[in-house]
């Protein structure tokens, strides 16, 4: 059997080594990013590792750096499989830039070539097993993921929760089958032991202390804002921000000399590569500054129209994701549009005067005005400054609502509901977490809130119990860096386990494909 690894970050090279020792493994395929600091320089001597090079595979202009023409048309047995996928991954092509600035012909023709490549390299491989570091948000490994589907290859994906101890470095992974089932698991595992006698049910690890610093209400809500606005800048400074004046004056400066070095007119030629690569960035930063000088309404600008939280009303507290955020666009449905959701808990809420508080993500830059728009037309609805702590709305609120997201879990230690909507969330069958599937259901659900709701400890505890037992415990730092020592290991041991059991189960024919729609 052909394995494929696409991780980026250290523990592939443990992996591969411990992979091709077994006798049911042949052959090792790695993503490798030459960019990354990871990847620089390292290679793996044995014949039996393949690097798949991705740093081309990522960018938005993958089309003009690979010969497509290698790689034969799929069936159309295969693209028509494929064609509920379609729109996801041309919605996740904005990731590319972070902006709707895109054309759907040109996310379209994006989408197609990706997939184009993918089933030619997935073809070539023959891989048996494909091992997802985290849920597929760029559009590029979406649509691997998309092929691996159709093709019905087994894959393992993994999805980072908010169980960490130091914010940004590492912490606690569901994984599943699918994008779909991720965490399906835990809440499975929840319901056969939620008898289990509280004796039975330790807690270690960081599972344990996220729970304890939970309970004595010292959660991430409360006292990771410094941290995020750190990784809000981290990740500007990694090209998600065109508007970073700064780190796209010094690329065109670096562009702009190794073109008059380099390019001798040959097509082909470094320079000529550098001249396409500098009008390319310059015509990207041009579309972005007009998206946002055109369309978008800073964050600056929202906390002006914004108004403080008066906590004497009975609301629901709703904190808008960061968009496009990695995880939401392939796992909420049609709730990675936020306003659907907003607009159903306007609807749910309103006959019980219930207001809806939604408060922008500190780190959201700008958002459409469009957007804006709409939800100003919600009568129920009121913006709060983005400088409120979320914590204090969680406290005041009578219930906490999302799509997914930290915050839901954050509301059940604060013995408040959470709804969530769409089943794209970590926490499947969470004590005091409500899944909103229609208008009807969710006036239920307010009826049960509003005459008040107790959300049992003790289950909660179970619930983290079932938490321990079927997730793995992942270390990596914010730049995919990793620390080797004990944590290292412990992660490693989690995904020899975790992939060890799935390779078994594939070689004694227990895999029966995918079953989640």
């Amino acid at each position: 059997m052909n394995v494929y690894l696409s991780i980026g970050c250290d523990y592939k090279y443990d992996l591969a080594k411990w992979l091709i020792e077994r006798e049911d493994v042949d052959e090792i395929y790695m993503d490798h990013y030459p960019s990354m600091a990871c990847d620089l320089g390292r290679t793996l001597s044995n014949e039996h590792f393949h690097y798949v090079e991705m740093d081309t595979f990522r960018r938005h202009d993958a089309a003009d750096c690979v010969n497509v023409d290698d790689c034969p048309m799929p069936s159309k047995d295969l693209i028509e499989k494929a064609l509920k996928y379609e729109s996801m991954a041309v919605h996740l092509g904005m990731r590319e830039t972070n902006y709707p600035i895109h054309t759907y012909e040109e996310s379209k023709r994006s989408y197609l070539f990706f997939f184009r490549l993918w089933n030619h390299v997935l073809s070539e491989i023959s891989p048996g097993y494909i091992y997802f570091e985290e849920i597929p948000h760029c559009m590029s490994i979406y649509v691997m993921y998309v092929v691996a589907r159709v093709k019905n290859i087994p894959v393992t994906v993994l999805e980072p929760t908010g169980i960490r101890l130091d914010n940004y470095s590492g912490g606690v992974y569901v994984y599943g089958h699918s994008i779909k089932s991720l965490g399906a698991n835990v809440g499975e595992f929840y319901e056969q032991i939620k008898n289990k006698p509280i004796g039975e049910c330790e807690l270690n690890g960081k599972v344990k202390t996220y729970f304890e610093r939970s309970v004595a209400g010292r959660n991430e809500a409360s006292n990771s804002a410094d941290a995020k606005k750190k990784w809000a800048e981290y990740v500007y400074r990694q090209e998600f921000a065109p508007y970073y004046d700064r780190l796209y004056n010094i690329k065109y400066i670096v562009y702009s000399l190794a073109r008059k070095m380099g390019y001798k007119g040959k097509t082909g030629s470094f320079g000529k590569y550098t001249q396409y690569r500098f009008d390319r960035e310059r015509e990207l930063k041009e579309k972005a500054c007009r998206y946002i000088k055109r369309h978008a309404m800073p964050l600056k600008t929202y906390d002006l129209l914004a108004e403080l939280p008066d906590y004497t009303r009975k609301y629901i507290y709703y904190p808008l994701q960061q968009m496009p955020e990695a995880t939401l666009f392939p796992l909420a449905g049609i709730y990675a549009e936020q306003y659907n959701a907003l607009q159903m808990l306007s609807r749910i809420t309103k006959p019980y005067g219930v207001k809806i508080y939604v408060k922008e993500y500190f780190i959201q830059a700008f958002r459409d005005k469009d957007f804006w728009d709409d939800v100003k037309r919600l009568k129920n609805v009121h913006f709060i400054k983005s400088s409120v702590p979320s914590i204090d709305m969680i406290k005041g609120a009578i219930a906490v609502a999302n799509a997914t997201g930290t915050c839901l879990m954050e509301a059940v230690f604060e013995n408040k509901p959470a709804l969530a909507f769409g089943g794209g969330h970590n926490w499947k069958n969470m004590p005091g977490l409500f899944e909103i599937v229609s208008e009807k259901q969710g006036k239920e659900v307010m009826k049960k809130i509003l005459a008040g709701y107790d959300i049992n400890r003790e289950n909660l505890r179970r619930y983290f119990y079932a938490i321990q037992e079927r997730t793995i415990e992942y270390y990596v730092n914010a730049d995919y860096s990793v620390d080797k020592g004990g944590e290292y290991d412990n992660t490693l041991r989690y995904m020899k386990r975790l992939i060890g059991g799935e390779l078994d189960k594939i070689k004694k024919g227990e895999w029966t494909g995918y079953h989640d729609g």
